[in-house]
């Protein structure tokens, strides 16, 4: 008959899978949320996907009304709607219009 001796902690090996699982698996989880995400973020990935030209960005609002340009007149909305105007008269100068 065998008699079981002390058993003591492997210390090493405890933090060694600790750091393993406490940093791999979150960066997998990222890396894979990035791997997989199919929507469109920035102006980058606008310009890699597609030969036009990005004339200009509009940002979301959250909320329940949706005249935020009224309302705000000097707000971060109404402004980048205003360089897309902008934007917009200056790429289409001197070509003929389409709507009148």
């Amino acid at each position: 008959m065998q008699t079981a001796g002390a058993i003591t902690p492997k210390i090493t090996q405890n933090y060694i899978l600790a750091l393993v699982a406490g940093l791999g698996f979150p960066l997998l989880a990222f890396l894979l949320l990035e791997v997989f995400n199919v929507r469109i973020q920035s102006r980058d990935d606008i310009e890699k996907l597609t030969t036009i030209p990005f004339i200009g960005g509009v940002g979301h609002k959250h909320g329940e009304n949706n005249l935020e340009v009224l309302q705000s007149p000097k707000s971060a909305i109404a402004e980048s709607f205003r360089a897309l105007r902008s934007n917009l008269s200056y790429f289409m100068a001197g070509k003929p219009k389409v709507f009148s």
